[in-house]
């Protein structure tokens, strides 16, 4: 069995403009946060139980590209996303990052994997 996620933190989003890149801020991923936190403790139970052995664990950097702010906040509605962008970062974003702008809007993600076999 797989277990992949983003860790439980709150998303970094940050702008690429030129040779240089600008933190904006965090998303509010409390809900995330608290789903990725239920579901280690449901995992915990199993590991506990003796049902599952982890077998190889690691962390990885994956980044999202968006070319637009307008494209990322597609993105977000279309997949539902939970995080909530504060008004002051997508003011931020866009100033930085305007329409028909070069550069890109990056959310860079902690990603926690896990391959865990039957115990």
């Amino acid at each position: 069995m797989l277990n992949i996620h983003p860790e439980a933190v709150h998303t970094p989003v940050e702008i690429r403009a030129g040779n240089e890149v600008f933190p904006l801020g965090h998303l509010d991923d409390t809900l995330h946060i608290e789903d990725v936190r239920v579901a280690r403790a449901a995992l915990r139970t199993a590991l506990d139980a003796g049902w599952f052995v982890v077998e190889r664990e690691t962390q990885f950097t994956f980044i999202s590209y968006y070319d637009s702010v307008e494209s990322w906040e597609v993105y977000r509605a279309e997949r539902g996303s939970k995080g909530v962008v504060p008004p002051e970062l997508r003011a931020r974003a866009l100033a930085l990052l305007p329409p028909g702008a070069e550069g890109e809007l990056r959310t860079p993600r902690t990603i926690y994997a896990a391959r865990l076999r039957r115990g």
